[in-house]
C-alpha cells in the first residue's frame, strides 16, 4: 500500500556549543527528492501484479463454474434416466400382464412368462437406482452452491440443447491465468526498468538553523550520493532473471493452452459423432425393429419372446443415448473451459 510514497524527511535537533560562546539550538531538516522514477515504476509493477492476481482468481471462478455446470448436466442426466426407467418398467410391467395373461390361456410356453418376469425384476431394480442417483446428483449439486439437498429448487433444464455459443470463434481466448501471466511478464518488466532507475541517485535537499545568543545562522544545502562502493547492479540481474522466469512461464502455459484446447475440441467432436450415429442409425433401426417384432407376434409368424428382446434392447439404448448426451454435453463444457468462454447460466 506504500508503493509510490515520497521517502520520509530527516528531522535532526540538537544544541550547538561553542568554545568561549554561548549556546543554542541546531535543526536540520533534509528531504530525497525521487526525480530518477523509481516510485513510478514500482508503483506500475505493484498495479499489474494486482492485475494478474484479479485475472488468476477469474480462471478459478471458472474453474468453479465449470465443476457446477458439469454437476447440473449430471442432474439433468439422471432424471432424463429416471424418466427412461420409468418407461421401461411401464413396457417390462405391461408385457408381464401379457404374457401371464397368454400363459393361463394355454397360448404360450412358460419361457416368454420367465423372461418377462425376469425383465420386470431387472426393470424395477433400474428404476429404484435411478432415482438415488438422481437424489445423490441433487445433493452434490447443492453441496457445490452451498445449499442443503432439501433447499434446492426443483433442476429443469433441456439435456438436447447445447451449451456452445453460436459463431463462437475458437481463436478467441479468455483464459485468466493466460491474461495474469501477460501481466506478471509486464510487471517484471516494469521491476528492471525500476532496478536500473534506481542505480541513479536521487539529490537530497536540506535545511539547518543554527542560533547562539541572538544571533543565527540558515544553511541551505544539496546533495548527491556517489555510488563507489555500491552500484546497485546485482539487484538488476535479480529483476532480471526474474523477468526471464515469467516469460518462460507464460511460454509454456500457452503450449500447454494450445494442446488442452486441442485436446477438448476432440474429444468435443467424438461425442458428437456418438450422438449422431445413435440419432441417425442405431435409433431408427431399433423402432424399425420394434416395429417389425410387434407386426410379426400380431400375425403369429414369431413367439413373444422376440418382442420382449426387442423392447429391452430399445430401453437400453433409449440409456446409451441419455449417457452419449451427458457426455456431449460435459464434453462442450470441457471445451468452454478450455478456451476460458465458460457460461455463467
Amino acid at each position: 500500500m506504500a508503493t509510490g510514497l515520497l521517502p520520509n524527511p530527516t528531522v535532526e535537533g540538537g544544541v550547538k556549543k561553542v568554545s568561549g560562546d554561548g549556546t543554542g539550538p541546531l535543526l536540520t531538516i533534509s528531504q530525497e527528492l525521487p526525480v530518477n522514477g523509481v516510485l513510478g515504476l514500482e508503483r506500475q509493477a505493484a498495479n499489474l501484479e494486482y492485475s494478474a492476481d484479479r485475472a488468476a482468481l477469474s480462471r478459478e471462478v471458472q474453474t468453479v463454474l465449470s465443476e457446477v455446470q458439469t454437476t447440473y448436466i449430471r442432474v439433468l442426466a439422471t432424471l432424463e434416466l429416471m424418466a427412461v426407467e420409468q418407461h421401461g418398467l411401464e413396457v417390462a410391467g405391461s408385457s408381464l400382464k401379457l404374457v401371464s395373461e397368454t400363459l393361463k390361456a394355454g397360448l404360450v410356453s412358460p419361457l416368454p412368462f420367465n423372461l418377462a418376469q425376469a425383465e420386470y425384476s431387472n426393470s424395477r431394480t433400474s428404476h429404484m437406482l435411478a432415482q438415488r442417483e438422481t437424489v445423490l446428483a441433487r445433493e452434490e449439486l447443492a453441496a457445490l452452491l452451498g445449499m442443503k439437498g432439501e433447499s434446492l429448487p426443483a433442476v429443469s433444464g433441456d439435456l438436447r440443447q447445447s451449451l456452445l455459443l453460436p459463431g463462437m470463434d475458437p481463436s478467441q481466448r479468455n483464459r485468466g491465468d493466460l491474461q495474469a501471466a501477460n501481466l506478471r511478464v509486464q510487471a517484471a518488466q516494469s521491476s528492471v526498468a525500476a532496478a536500473n532507475r534506481d542505480r541513479i541517485p536521487n539529490p537530497v535537499i536540506g535545511y539547518s538553523r543554527e542560533e547562539a545568543g541572538d544571533d543565527s545562522e540558515n544553511f541551505f544545502t544539496i546533495g548527491l550520493e556517489v555510488p563507489v562502493f555500491n552500484n546497485k547492479r546485482p539487484k538488476v540481474y535479480q529483476r532480471q532473471a526474474e523477468q526471464l522466469a515469467a516469460v518462460s512461464e507464460k511460454s509454456a502455459l500457452a503450449k500447454t493452452i494450445e494442446a488442452e484446447v486441442g485436446q477438448a475440441a476432440i474429444r468435443l467432436e467424438a461425442k458428437r459423432e456418438a450422438v449422431q450415429i445413435y440419432e441417425t442409425e442405431v435409433r431408427p433401426s431399433i423402432e424399425k425393429s420394434l416395429e417389425s417384432a410387434n407386426l410379426a407376434f400380431q400375425s403369429g409368424t414369431t413367439d413373444l419372446s422376440l418382442l420382449l428382446q426387442t423392447q429391452t434392447r430399445l430401453i437400453e439404448h433409449e440409456r446409451s443415448a441419455i449417457r452419449a448426451m451427458e457426455d456431449l454435453r460435459k464434453a462442450e463444457i470441457g471445451y468452454l473451459f478450455a478456451l476460458g468462454a465458460v457460461r455463467d447460466r
